[in-house]
C-alpha cells in the first residue's frame, strides 16, 4: 500500500493524521537535532518530579499553595537545564543559521 492510498483511506476518518506536512515538520530540520525536537523525555521527567513533590505533601491549604510549589519546582528545574547543551546543536550551528 502506498502512502497516497493510505492517505485516501483514512482521510475522512482522521483529518489531522492525514496532514503529513504538519506531522513531519521536524524533517525540515537537520538530522542531528531532530531528536531534541520530537522527544518528550525532558517534559516527562519534569512531570514525574512535579507529581513527586505534590504527593509527598499531606495537604495544601488551598490550590494556590500547590501552584506555588510547582512554580518553585519549575524555577529549580530551569536552573538545572539552562546549563545543559543539547546534543547536535553546536555541530550544526552554521547550517541552522542559514535555515532561519
Amino acid at each position: 500500500m502506498t502512502l497516497d492510498n493510505l492517505t485516501m483511506k483514512w482521510d475522512k476518518v482522521y483529518l489531522r493524521v492525514v496532514d503529513l506536512d504538519y506531522l513531519f515538520t521536524y524533517f525540515n530540520y537537520l538530522e542531528s537535532i531532530r531528536k531534541a525536537i520530537y522527544t518528550t523525555n525532558w517534559f516527562e521527567c519534569f512531570h514525574m518530579e512535579a507529581r513527586y513533590v505534590t504527593k509527598t505533601k499531606d495537604s495544601f491549604s488551598n490550590e494556590e499553595a500547590c501552584e506555588k510549589l510547582i512554580y518553585f519546582k519549575v524555577i529549580v528545574y530551569n536552573s538545572t537545564w539552562v546549563s545543559k547543551k543539547l546534543r547536535g546543536f553546536l555541530t550544526v550551528y552554521d547550517d541552522s543559521q542559514k535555515m532561519f
